[in-house]
């Protein structure tokens, strides 16, 4: 077997979303002064790779305790992209999906390349980046899919505060899995294992994740 990170690390360069708090990393204590070194980590529930739970922005939404421990060991499915310009929305065609849904109970990974992206051209990683129309969280809030993931920062518009694909989608209690990376080398449209280590946090609205591609072959 094959296991492939998806991960960003947890690190104060890896910028937070607009308005959470970054990653601060403080040395307590030191080997050479105490014997042990210890460190202090603060940053967002949202930093970095992540998943939303319906708490996120539902008053009453399943935290991700409330799901069972199998949730977070789907088979998924990649699908490719189009390389999308920035600020682009993703739509039906680009999912390219037939109905009826042809993967029920499988986790779903977008993968848009925007990382590659925002640095050829300069972009900002969380203004510029593409997003679902919400005709297409729509569509994707009624197909039987316990998760939906992507290498983008979120599922909405930057500029669409009202958090529409957000909604359409956790009020159906589809995890959101934000800020994947290097999915360049996974087969899109071929079945894989997913292996999603959420951050035991007690009635969390998200958290920090450690995701993980589990492969029976890898080219």
């Amino acid at each position: 077997m094959f296991y492939w990170d998806l991960t960003h690390p947890v690190a104060p360069q890896i910028p937070p979303f607009p308005g959470d708090s970054p990653v601060q990393i403080q040395t307590d204590l030191t080997i050479p002064e105490n014997g042990c070194q210890v460190r202090t980590l603060t940053c967002s529930t949202h930093q970095g790779t992540h998943v939303d739970a319906p708490a996120h922005i539902l008053p009453e939404g399943k935290t991700l305790d409330d799901f069972p421990l199998e949730t977070f060991f789907p088979k998924a499915i990649v699908l490719e992209m189009p390389i999308l310009s920035p600020e682009t929305g993703i739509t039906l065609e680009n999912l390219s999906l037939p109905d009826p849904f042809p993967f029920p109970g499988h986790a779903l990974l977008l993968r848009t390349h925007w990382e590659q992206t925002a640095r050829r051209f300069g972009a900002n990683y969380f203004r510029n980046a593409p997003f679902l129309l919400p005709e297409t969280a729509r569509w994707l809030s009624q197909q039987p899919i316990p998760i939906l993931g992507f290498d983008l920062p979120s599922p909405d518009a930057f500029s669409d505060t009202a958090l529409t694909c957000h909604h359409l989608l956790l009020e159906q209690e589809i995890l959101l899995l934000e800020n994947l990376t290097h999915l360049e080398p996974l087969p899109a449209r071929q079945p894989l294992e997913l292996i999603l280590l959420p951050l035991p946090i007690a009635q969390a609205e998200g958290a920090p994740v450690r995701a993980i591609a589990r492969l029976s072959h890898f080219q």
